[in-house]
């Protein structure tokens, strides 16, 4: 009799047959269900990059000095969020019609390679600006598939067998680096992008994509490897190019080893061993038998799930002292009073072990410092949901893609960041609070209940990123215009200050210009830069009204004076309304400037044997002006006194608030910020290996516990701004600061990793060490 059971080997001498066309058919649908992962999470991915994209706009438009540029990056940020609706489906539209086409072949077949003259005549027929678009995006797509080849090829090996064509190559694969970009190239056509700005968006977009197409790739050859499609390649061979004569020559096979593709580690193997010592052992050679499908009793099944749903007596009498209310209320493990159960009789040898390392994962879960209490509560109602999912499918533990993995990834993830409260009016534990009580109630044994409910918290996470760029943008544009006027107050003394240094002049220019000049310096700078006219002509006329008081020893520079003076009062006329001089003020300068330019002229004019020795005029010093252009002094609060040592520096907050911002600005007061056995250079890597997207929690002088997401990172002096999606305050550190808060274990990075990931990770770590009596 013929074995029922589907191959999974690849008969390399099939091409020669014609290939089915793509069509209806079983092959297919595996082929829509990878598009429809494909999209779903590539779409997710792009909505994030496009906030980061905004961001990183921002920041390159407030650093260019070039206006034109800098406008476009403005105008390209702008139109990016309202625009991205139109955007997204564009992008979604057209990779399905680049997906469909090539699945289908209904591509043209490539023609033959055009000649070096044909190549330069169609050149020159072509725009410099799409010339260059299109060079853009084919490195971006060169780039894609460089960085992920290996997955690309593996993925690539595995539609061969869905579309039957065993002559598919990377660049025909439907879910190739190729139908990324050419959906990325229409959709980019909905956004306003001038000429300069467009290969900046498309470089930037192209920086967080590769790891996001890594990630696609794996997933989806993990999918494939659910469907048992190539569950193993051997990712070295590659293919040989035959000579000319057609003939191959004959190599030795230096091949790979088969090694399972993808992330497909089967961890439920490892902990069963780890778990069932000689058992497991024994239950090994039965394994792939096992795996097709549970061992536990219809009726057991039954009882697992009454007991989700809150029926104790579904447990028997074996276990009479366990409360009922910790089915309800999540915040212990009840998974190992369920293995001491008369239930657990209907559990054949391999279900049984799962109860165990179910147990083990959701003891990890409770232990896990990353999420909040309140949100391990919620989490914990999910335990016998999990553990019948982890009995109906062994790959729950061996694939990242699992959609009951990714909904326990997922939460355990959003949980990260929640600072709120646990009641219906915070967004987030309401979600979590509202999911979690549908898979108590809904979940029998369908699986798929849990993609649905992924796709719906990978839609809300979208949104609350959305709002979390939004938040960060202002709170970036404050910090920034701050950065800039402390930097602008900091040149614009220099400025004054060496020329009074080196100059001499009148005591009431001089205090004019320490009192009053300096301000309009500052605006100037802050509002237009270093390298603008406008800074250029403040500067001007602070040189220009030196000169204009400095004795005039010949006709010519008299002439000068002459011509000069109602353009230069013009000039101080505008300076003074730009810090808004008080009238009196103004009348106060004029009138001594008129003094002073008479005292120039009259020196000039003295004969040299009558003038006085020249001397240096009454000058204002540094120490005796007052502070004129500094800012009010701002209310501080102590975030951290450094108790614990009296020479510590303090970590001052100031607050800043800005409309619906909110902003905590946090530096070092005094003190020594490091002491001599705790060295600068460990802490200050800490805060430079920092990225944007890291959570980190902070630990205030009240006991106030913080975790917020590195959003943005001050190109001008280093700022490191941490923002929360659940909350209207951002921290704003300078890195000094920052890394004194690590030091001082007041600033702590929580891990990113996956939590069932993690969670594996540490069981099998802490099952191989040994026992020590």
């Amino acid at each position: 009799m013929a074995s029922s059971k589907p191959s999974n080997v690849v008969v390399l001498g099939s091409h020669d047959k014609p290939a089915r066309p793509a069509g209806a058919g079983e092959p297919f649908a595996v082929a829509r269900e990878c598009r429809e992962l494909a999209l779903a999470r590539f779409s997710t991915a792009v909505r994030g990059i496009i906030g980061k994209v905004e961001q990183d706009l921002f920041e390159l438009a407030y650093n260019s000095t070039d206006r034109e540029t800098r406008n476009q990056y403005f105008e390209a940020r702008d139109d990016s969020r309202v625009k991205l609706p139109n955007f997204c489906a564009a992008l979604e539209r057209e990779f399905v019609n680049h997906f469909n086409a090539k699945a289908r072949r209904e591509a043209a077949r490539r023609p033959a390679a055009p000649s070096p003259a044909q190549d330069m005549m169609e050149l020159s027929l072509v725009e410099d600006g799409v010339l260059e678009d299109n060079i853009a995006l084919g490195n971006m797509v060169t780039r894609l598939r460089d960085a992920n080849k290996d997955a690309l090829y593996a993925l690539t090996r595995r539609m061969a067998v869905v579309l039957q064509n065993p002559q598919l190559e990377d660049a025909d694969n439907p879910l190739g680096p190729e139908t990324i970009g050419a959906a990325l190239t229409a959709a980019l056509a909905e956004f306003k992008l001038g000429r300069k700005a467009k290969p900046t968006v498309v470089k930037l977009i192209e920086q967080y994509l590769i790891d996001e197409v890594d990630t696609l790739y794996h997933d989806l050859n993990d999918l494939l490897i659910q469907r048992n499609v190539l569950p193993q390649i051997r990712l070295g061979a590659r293919k040989v190019q035959a000579p000319a004569g057609g003939a191959r020559p004959a190599t030795p096979d230096t091949r790979a080893p088969e090694v399972p593709a993808g992330d497909a580690k089967d961890w439920f193997a490892v902990l069963q061993k780890l778990v069932g010592g000689a058992a497991a052992g024994a239950a090994a050679a039965q394994w792939p038998t096992m795996m097709q499908a549970p061992q536990i009793s219809a009726a057991a099944l039954q009882g697992l799930t009454q007991l989700q749903r809150g029926a104790v007596e579904a447990l028997g009498n074996s276990v009479p002292n366990f409360d009922p209310a910790l089915l309800v209320s999540g915040k212990a493990n009840v998974l190992h009073d369920i293995k001491g159960s008369s239930l657990a009789a209907g559990f054949g040898q391999i279900d049984a072990m799962t109860i165990d390392i179910v147990a083990m994962l959701f003891d990890y879960v409770f232990d896990d410092k990353r999420i909040p209490d309140a949100i391990k509560a919620l989490l914990g109602r999910l335990q016998i949901p999990i553990l019948k999912v982890a009995i109906l499918d062994k790959k729950f533990f061996s694939t990242k893609t699992h959609p009951a993995r990714r909904l326990l990834d997922g939460l355990a993830a959003a949980a990260v960041g929640w600072n709120g409260a646990a009641d219906e009016a915070d967004p987030l534990y309401s979600k979590i609070e509202s999911m979690v009580q549908r898979v108590v109630a809904g979940f029998d044994s369908d699986i798929a209940l849990f993609e649905g409910m992924v796709k719906e918290l990978e839609a809300f996470l979208a949104e609350e990123e959305q709002r979390l760029a939004s938040f960060s943008e202002q709170s970036a544009k404050v910090v920034h215009e701050r950065e800039r006027l402390e930097i602008a107050r900091v040149v614009a003394r220099d400025e004054v200050q060496r020329r009074i240094e080196t100059r001499e002049m009148p005591e009431p220019v001089g205090l004019f210009l320490q009192q009053s000049w300096e301000k309009a310096l500052v605006v100037s700078y802050a509002a237009h830069g270093e390298g603008s006219e406008r800074w250029a002509l403040t500067l001007g006329t602070m040189d220009d009204l030196i000169w204009s008081v400095a004795p005039k020893e010949s006709a010519e520079e008299r002439k000068k004076l002459v011509g000069l003076l109602p353009e230069l009062l013009r000039r101080l006329h505008a300076g003074m309304d730009l810090i808004a001089l008080a009238p009196e003020s103004r009348n106060r300068f004029f009138a001594d400037l008129v003094r002073c330019h008479a005292q120039a002229v009259k020196s000039g004019l003295a004969p040299a044997s009558a003038a006085t020795p020249q001397r240096k005029l009454e000058v204002v010093s540094a120490e005796a002006a007052p502070a004129a252009a500094e800012e009010p002094a701002e209310p501080q609060d102590v975030w951290d006194s450094g108790a614990s040592n009296a020479d510590a520096p303090k970590l001052v907050a100031t607050r800043l608030n800005q409309g619906n911002v909110l902003i905590e600005e946090i530096k070092i007061q005094g003190g020594s910020t490091f002491e001599d056995e705790d060295p600068r250079r460990k802490w200050d890597n800490v805060v430079s290996s920092l990225v944007r997207g890291m959570w980190v929690q902070f630990l205030q002088q009240d006991g106030d516990s913080i975790r917020a997401k590195l959003t943005w990172i001050s190109p001008l002096k280093g700022i490191y701004l941490f923002s929360n999606p659940n909350g209207a305050r951002a921290l704003a550190f300078e890195p000094k600061a920052l890394a004194e808060a690590f030091r001082r274990g007041r600033a702590e990075i929580i891990s990113d990793s996956p939590l069932v990931e993690s969670a594996m990770s540490n069981m099998v770590s802490s099952l191989e060490q040994p026992v020590t009596a």
